[in-house]
């Protein structure tokens, strides 16, 4: 199993210092840090998948991705094979072709979405993550978020009605119940 390591060192002033200094400090070398670790282990599983790939390798193209450390930037191969052009790394990470954001921000920018206003989620996402997140973003996410449910939601209402087949136990399923009565 390949290995990935990264010696982190902080620096504490001397003198009188707060916590909310030596945090601040601890968690920017943190997230500095882990930018760094998931390039380097995202080069790591890349030189695994081109490795048992046959194909031309083309060229090197970047790719940006917001995930819980903050922006990393990594470069992947474009790769030529029989079906066409292709990145075998975004395939074995899971990414779609333009994603810009990890699976985890994805679920918490979705949360963000549905719980407060596009911007204010933004700008707390902003604060967290202490790098700006546009409020298009996360609507953007919102919105495939919302097109995932959809398509779920769609394939089994087909299942139902169409196969005869029941939903899943135990799923997010809500029971509608109608009353009337006969006043007119």
């Amino acid at each position: 199993m390949p290995r990935v390591e990264v010696s982190v060192c902080v620096n504490v002033p001397e003198g009188t210092c707060s916590l909310e200094a030596i945090e601040e400090l601890v968690a920017t070398e943190l997230r500095e840090t882990g930018r760094e670790l998931v390039g380097r282990a995202v080069t790591l599983v890349e030189q695994e998948a081109l490795a048992c790939l046959p194909g031309a390798r083309q060229r090197r193209s970047p790719r940006y991705v917001l995930t819980r450390f903050g922006e990393v930037r990594y470069e992947r191969w474009k790769v030529k094979t029989a079906a066409g052009y292709d990145h075998p790394l975004d395939r074995v990470l899971g990414l779609q072709p333009h994603q810009t954001v990890s699976p985890w921000m994805l679920g918490e920018l979705a949360y963000l979405a549905q719980a407060l206003p596009f911007r204010q989620g933004a700008e707390l996402a902003s604060r967290l993550l202490h790098l700006p997140v546009d409020h298009r973003r996360v609507w953007r996410v919102a919105q495939g978020a919302g097109a995932g449910v959809r398509a779920r939601q769609e394939r089994m209402r087909e299942a139902l009605f169409s196969w005869g087949e029941a939903p899943p136990a135990g799923g997010p399923h809500r029971m509608v119940v109608v009353e009337a009565d006969g006043t007119v």
